[in-house]
């Protein structure tokens, strides 16, 4: 009888490169058994490739029928889409040695540019027949209007930048999952396979006036969590719209306005999926606005704000700052607004009159802007490098890391957005996070969820990491703040500790002017905001009374500082700001503003 031995070896050579063939070092590979059940896949492996970007692994085919491999290489400067590769394993009688070529696609900054630039231009050749003036990405901007004075051509009235990119990132993914995978055998013995499946997050609505459809209903969505109205397009011939709804972006009430019909609000149903939304408009005229304090580049909602008509309180804000009366405003009408928790504290029906009719006038929802006695914390992403190579098994990095996340998630002045949902949102727009700090998201679909960006790294030099490194993005892209940090290997956590605080110190953070006393102002963050005598601010007004307060006219400077507000000097611009009711400010670092703002500021006296 022969003794015959059941166990099989063979070896497995894995070449990762890019579209170039450039070899790719330091990409992470990862090997599953599949055999059983693809869902309930086992990690066999998980290792990086060396500096010709490749691995080699010896696997005993026995008891593997089936396997997984999964490429990634999280280069902070250039995004990799992943790959990953299926084959069964070679039977007895076939060769046991498998070389296979793994080539990753590489989305560089200039195509992300161009990609924008064509889906602006297409928007462009679709826009001559409306007659809306809103900002260049109706999808994600704010509904507030900053363009009345330039007489700009409106934008399409579809998400078509939004949809251009999700299409894009689709289609590229399909035709790297179309190519197959390159293997180097005597005998074909592999059998390879790419999946993608596509979930479709949408709402679709149907609008009908007296059992017919209506066309160009303009439709804005709601979101709570950022407290902001968007406009997101209107109904085609049919009375049609589909509204894509990511999942961490979802809405939760449309508003719907049409000429001679009854402005209505719809509340949006949890869930994913493809939703469909009936909505029946009653004809007449119905007077509606919003009142919006301006933060962080967008007009966020006023709450518990009371709409009086003639004396009789009819309506209360909601967090989106929405307020409304099914009745037309007239000549006679004594429409007044009383707030609560925003200043000016009564807005007098002759202020209403103009601002209505205005915005009437191009049938959009018309927005008020007002200063509100409460800051809106900023939403700040985080950037760091991923845990592979060197930094794997680096405690040192590992204890200031946690001691720098931990101050970073627990600040009361700030919401922390991790890494993963900052990568996620950076693949939306093909770019790695990096590329996104420096190039600017203020037209993505997420800019009202990001108001800036902190990134943290070892600096590098000659393999020694003596030197850790921090800095500061808005969202259009401008470097705020840059830190370096020596390293106190035997208490990393100091080091931590002091490069958060100097960039915190730093942080772009906003307020309002909410008292007046001849040279001296009072603004609304104080201790509670990490405010700090000596900060330094610009203040900001509306070119007019229709436009959100982002002219640059006055410094002031932080004399004082109590729990919840500061007192602060006017340095510059007092004249500007002595009769003006909305003032924005915003703290940023003095040689920022010598270099960046000081000739705005100048120019605007």
């Amino acid at each position: 009888m022969c003794a015959c031995s059941l166990e099989r070896k063979g070896m497995i050579t894995i070449t990762v490169v890019n579209s170039d063939q450039k070899k790719l070092p330091q990409t992470g590979l990862f090997l599953y058994d599949i055999s059983n059940d693809p869902k309930n896949e086992r990690k066999l492996i998980q290792t990086l490739t060396d500096s010709t970007g490749k691995v080699i692994w010896e696997l005993n085919y026995s008891n593997v029928k089936k396997v997984k491999i999964v490429a990634k290489n999280e280069n902070l400067e250039t995004l990799y889409l992943p790959e990953m590769k299926y084959f069964i394993t070679p039977a007895w009688w076939q060769e046991q040695d498998i070389e296979i070529l793994i080539t990753l696609k590489k989305i560089s900054f200039k195509e992300n540019l161009s990609l924008l630039s064509k889906a602006k231009s297409e928007n462009n050749l679709k826009t001559k027949e409306t007659l809306l003036d809103f900002p260049d990405d109706p999808i994600s901007q704010s509904i507030a209007i900053s363009q009345f004075e330039s007489n700009l051509t409106p934008e399409i009235i579809k998400p078509i930048l939004f949809n251009t990119i999700l299409n894009t990132n689709i289609n590229k993914q399909m035709n790297l999952d179309s190519k197959e995978t390159e293997i180097k055998t005597n005998e074909k013995v592999t059998i390879t396979e790419n999946k993608n499946v596509l979930f479709d997050d949408s709402v679709i609505i149907e609008v009908f006036g007296e059992a017919k459809p209506l066309e160009n209903v303009q439709v804005y969505l709601g979101r709570n969590a950022t407290q902001t109205v968007s406009f997101v397009g209107s109904t085609d011939m049919k009375g049609n719209i589909v509204i894509p709804m990511p999942k961490n972006r979802r809405g939760d009430m449309f508003y719907l306005k049409r000429n001679s019909y009854l402005t209505m609000a719809k509340p949006i149903s949890s869930g994913s999926g493809r939703q469909k939304l009936r909505v029946d408009m009653l004809p007449g005229k119905s007077t509606e606005f919003l009142l919006n304090n301006f933060a962080y580049g967008f007009g966020r909602g006023m709450d518990k704000t009371e709409l009086h008509f003639n004396s009789l309180k009819v309506d209360q804000s909601t967090m989106l700052g929405f307020v409304t009366l099914a009745k037309p405003f007239e000549e006679k009408s004594n429409i007044s607004v009383v707030q609560k928790n925003a200043i000016p504290e009564k807005l007098e029906p002759s202020f209403l009159k103009k601002n209505l009719e205005f915005f009437n006038l191009v049938n959009q929802i018309p927005v008020i802007f007002v200063t509100s006695l409460s800051p809106y914390k900023p939403s700040v992403g985080l950037i760091e490098p991923p845990l592979i190579g060197s930094l794997q098994t680096n405690m040192l990095w590992r204890r200031i890391r946690r001691e720098f996340f931990s101050r970073f998630m627990n600040e009361f002045y700030m919401r922390g957005i991790i890494a993963e949902d900052v990568q996620r949102m950076a693949n939306s727009l093909e770019m790695s996070p990096l590329e996104m700090a420096k190039a600017g998201w203020k037209n993505a679909p997420f800019a009202t969820d990001l108001d800036m960006i902190m990134s943290i790294q070892f600096k590098d030099e000659n393999d020694k990491f003596t030197d850790i490194e921090g800095k500061v993005y808005d969202k259009s892209g401008r470097l705020i703040s840059e830190r370096i940090v020596s390293i106190n290997e035997k208490d990393g956590e100091k080091s931590a500790a002091k490069l958060f605080s100097l960039l915190s110190a730093d942080l772009p953070i906003e307020g309002s002017i909410v008292k007046k006393a001849k040279t001296e102002v009072t603004i609304n963050i104080g201790k509670n905001y990490n405010i700090s005598i000596g900060d330094q601010f610009v203040a900001y007004i509306g070119k007019s009374s229709f436009s959100q307060p982002d002219k640059p006219v006055a410094l002031i400077k932080v004399k004082s500082v109590n729990e919840k507000d500061s007192l602060a000097d006017v340095i510059t611009g007092l004249d500007k700001i002595d009769k003006i009711d909305v003032i924005r400010i915003t703290r940023y670092p003095e040689k920022w503003i010598q270099s960046e703002l000081s000739k705005q500021i100048a120019n605007s006296q």
